[in-house]
């Protein structure tokens, strides 16, 4: 409303090992029932998605924002996203469809029951977060389609340690 850059103070980013967690942002818009916060991040020179709950503290600053072009971004059922989406179909068993719909309800439209089986077909950002439902339920959930989710997924099972 104010036109002016954030400082985002103690954000935790799994991903990076920063040693100095403040990130200076342009804030967009809220996404995912203001779960998110769309920003462009001038050191990186792209809009980044910031999860609202690993932001330690907010400061306004006074100045500026550059006002860079918004492109068009999508989140996904289970909370990526990005500026491209693919689809993925997926069978279901049914405690897979009972914990996709409580623990990502924004997945309920793409759910749908064809002769007493269960599919998600939708809609995602980027293979990880539908990745890790699947790779938490083994024998549960089978890709119909998803040639990206497949290679994600592939990569991710040759990681496993026990």
């Amino acid at each position: 409303r104010h036109n002016l850059q954030l400082e985002l103070i103690n954000y935790f980013s799994p991903t990076s090992n920063e040693t100095n967690p403040c990130r200076l942002v342009e804030p967009i818009a809220y996404l995912d029932q203001h779960r998110q916060l769309e920003a462009y991040d001038p050191a990186k020179s792209d809009v980044r998605i910031f999860k609202i709950d690993r932001i330690g503290r907010v400061q306004l600053l006074e100045t500026t924002c550059q006002k860079p072009k918004k492109p068009k971004r999508y989140t996904d059922a289970f909370g990526f996203s990005g500026d491209k989406r693919q689809t993925v179909k997926i069978r279901l068993s049914p405690l897979a469809k009972v914990l996709l719909l409580e623990e990502h309800p924004m997945a309920r439209p793409y759910v749908s029951e064809e002769h007493n089986v269960t599919y998600f077909q939708g809609p995602i950002c980027h293979p990880a977060g539908i990745g890790r439902f699947i790779m938490g339920l083994p024998g549960h959930v089978k890709v119909l389609y998803g040639p990206e989710l497949l290679a994600h997924l592939r990569s991710q099972v040759v990681l496993l340690r026990f």
